[in-house]
C-alpha cells in the first residue's frame, strides 16, 4: 500500500515537473519579442538575426526545440542569456547570494517581529494592539506593492536620508573599502575579512531591500 502511494506521488511529481517545463518553454516562445533579434544585438541586420536563429536552434520544429531544452536542463546546461550573453548558470551563481541574503534576512525579520506580534495580538484579542496589527497586515497585503515601495523610498531616502536608493554597497565603499569575495554574501564576507565599514554599508542597504521586499 505504501509503495503504491509512493509511486503515485512520484508519478504526480513527474507530471508536475513536465507541465512546468512545458509551460516555461511555451511562454518563452510565444512572447512578442524575438529572442534571435535580442541575441543578435542592437539594430541587427536580417542576416545576423537568421544566423542567431540558426545558432540558437530556433529555426527547428517546436518539439525538437523542447526535447533539446529538456536534454540541456537534465545535463545542468541552462543555456546562454539573450541579454547578457553570459551562461545563465554563471548569472545565477552571481546573483543567487544576494537573493539568498535577502531571503534569510527577511525570514529572520519575520520571525523576530511578525511572530511575537501575532502571538501578542492573539493573546490580546480585541485590544488596540490587535486592531493595529490587523490593520497593518491588511494594508500591507492590499496596497499596490509598486506604489508602497515608491512611498517608502521617498520617505527613507528622499525625506529622512536614512537608507540608500539602490545597490548592494555604496560607490565609496566599492572604491575605498571593497569587499573581498569569499562566499558571495556581502555581510558574511565583510565580517570574515573584518571590513566593518563595508559591513555597516551592506547592512544598511540590506535593510532597504527588506523594506522593498516587505511591500511585495
Amino acid at each position: 500500500m505504501r509503495s503504491s502511494y509512493l509511486l503515485r506521488r512520484l508519478a504526480l511529481a513527474l507530471l508536475v515537473l513536465i507541465s512546468v517545463t512545458a509551460v516555461t518553454f511555451l511562454v518563452a516562445r510565444v512572447v512578442p519579442s524575438d529572442p534571435a533579434a535580442l541575441y543578435a544585438g542592437q539594430r541587427p541586420t536580417p542576416e545576423q538575426i537568421a544566423a542567431a536563429r540558426d545558432r540558437l536552434g530556433l529555426d527547428r520544429p517546436l518539439y525538437i526545440q523542447y526535447l533539446r531544452f529538456i536534454g540541456d536542463v537534465l545535463r545542468g546546461e541552462l543555456g546562454t542569456s539573450y541579454k547578457t550573453r553570459h551562461a545563465i548558470l554563471a548569472d545565477v551563481r552571481a546573483f543567487l547570494p544576494a537573493t539568498l541574503e535577502l531571503v534569510i534576512a527577511s525570514t529572520l525579520l519575520a520571525l523576530v517581529v511578525g511572530l511575537p506580534a501575532g502571538v501578542m495580538a492573539g493573546a490580546r484579542r480585541g485590544s488596540w494592539f490587535d486592531h493595529a496589527t490587523r490593520l497593518l497586515s491588511i494594508a500591507g497585503v492590499s496596497l499596490p506593492t509598486f506604489w508602497l515601495a515608491l512611498i517608502l523610498q521617498l520617505l527613507f531616502f528622499g525625506r529622512l536620508g536614512l537608507l540608500p536608493l539602490s545597490g548592494r554597497i555604496s560607490n565609496a565603499i566599492a572604491l575605498f573599502n571593497p569587499i573581498q569575495p569569499l562566499t558571495g554574501f556581502y555581510l558574511v564576507d565583510a565580517l570574515l575579512t573584518g571590513n566593518w565599514a563595508a559591513w555597516r554599508d551592506a547592512e544598511i542597504r540590506e535593510l532597504r531591500e527588506l523594506l522593498e521586499a516587505a511591500c511585495r
